[in-house]
């Protein structure tokens, strides 16, 4: 599931272990996650809580464990340990005067061999509902272009992320992305849609010529639980028919 290992050594954090551990010990990866939040993507602990105001608080650690093989530097390759904080949400969300807001703060690969981390936005944004089927969106937020991508393992930990999502991700197609969007329901969740303009963070801004276009169409003839907050597992089943547009001029 976890695809993301960083290889490498730094100056400042040289190589650790580099014992000739028997073979069925050597091929043994690890990985520990702990959770502080429930299932839901942005739920969290009800702090606050008074008419037309609510205020979660949430925490994400992730302690791992990663032994594996990486090139040495005589030639040949070498088995490699390392022991990280691979990664720290701090969330928020709520609403106030009608509106909802999300916001997320995180730091990746404390102490993980090769990595510099640094603490960023990964999500920030506020939506104001306009009528029964409709809200407007903006902030920093994922896309609404590919489910693939937006399988990410604090939300749904029993899917993993199709090779194929690193090639439109590479053309800032999908991710994370800063603009605006109208979204809505109908017909009880079984219809779903989202259409916005956004700022694309990998083409330079001085060469878009117009914010780009990004929608999604859903039909769940399923389970009408937000499939995004779900980790798969419980009686629940989703059967989803989707379809994706972008466009970037």
């Amino acid at each position: 599931m976890y695809n993301e290992l960083e290889k490498g050594t730094s100056p400042l954090k040289p190589l650790r272990s580099r014992s000739n551990t028997p073979a069925v010990i050597r091929g043994l990866l690890v990985l520990v996650t702990v959770t502080m939040v429930p299932a839901t993507a942005f739920a969290g602990l009800k702090v606050y809580e008074k008419d037309d105001m609510t205020l979660e608080l949430g925490l994400r650690m992730q302690p791992r464990w990663e032994y594996d093989r990486v090139l040495a530097a005589g030639g040949g390759t070498e088995w490699q340990r390392d022991f990280m904080i691979r990664r720290t949400r701090l969330k928020a969300n709520g609403k106030i005067n009608g509106a909802t807001f999300g916001l997320e703060w995180k730091i990746d690969g404390t102490d993980q061999i090769g990595a510099t981390p640094a603490a960023a936005v990964e999500n920030a944004w506020m939506q104001y509902p306009m009528s029964g089927i409709a809200s407007l969106r903006a902030g920093l937020y994922d896309a609404p272009f590919s489910r693939d991508l937006l399988t990410s393992d604090s939300k749904q930990l029993a899917v993993d992320r199709g090779a194929v999502s690193a090639v439109p991700s590479a053309h800032g197609l999908v991710d994370n992305v800063v603009g605006f969007d109208v979204r809505g329901a109908a017909k009880a969740g079984h219809f779903q849609y989202v259409l916005g303009f956004y700022d694309n963070r990998v083409i330079p801004g001085r060469r878009q010529d117009v914010p780009m276009l990004a929608g999604r169409v859903d039909l769940n003839f399923g389970s009408t639980r937000d499939i995004y907050q779900d980790a798969h597992f419980g009686k629940d089943k989703w059967y989803c028919v989707g379809l994706n547009a972008s466009g970037q001029s």
